[in-house]
C-alpha cells in the first residue's frame, strides 16, 4: 500500500458509489427509489451516512497526534461546511428530482 492508495475503510465506500454510479433506472418508480436512498429525511440514506463520517472526522481531527489545536479547528470547519453543503443540495435538488419522477411523493 501506497500513500496514494485510499485508506481500507473508504475502499467500500468508493465501490459501492461507483456501483451507484453505474446503475441505470428501469423507470421512473426505479429512480425515485435511488433517490430516496440517496437522501430520505428520518432514515438511513447515502447522504446521511455521508454526513455523519464527515462529523465524525471532524471530531476525530481534535487530538490526534500531529495536528495542533488551530489545525483541528480548521480542518473541523471545512468538513462543517462540506457537510453544509451536500445537505443543501439534498435537501433541495435531490428532493425536486425525486418528486419530478411522478411516483409518490412524499410518501
Amino acid at each position: 500500500m501506497t500513500a496514494r492508495d485510499p485508506h481500507p475503510a473508504a475502499i467500500p465506500a468508493i465501490h459501492a458509489l461507483g456501483t451507484l454510479a453505474r446503475w441505470t433506472p428501469a423507470n421512473a418508480t426505479e429512480l425515485a427509489r435511488i433517490l430516496e436512498s440517496i437522501h430520505a429525511y428520518g432514515q438511513q440514506s447515502i447522504i446521511s451516512e455521508l454526513l455523519e463520517t464527515l462529523d465524525n472526522l471532524a471530531s476525530a481531527a481534535f487530538g490526534l497526534e500531529g495536528l495542533t489545536p488551530e489545525q483541528s479547528r480548521i480542518i473541523g470547519q471545512h468538513l462543517e461546511l462540506a457537510g453544509s453543503t451536500i445537505s443543501g443540495a439534498a435537501h433541495d435538488w435531490i428532493d425536486r428530482a425525486r418528486a419530478d419522477t411522478g411516483a409518490e411523493w412524499p410518501r
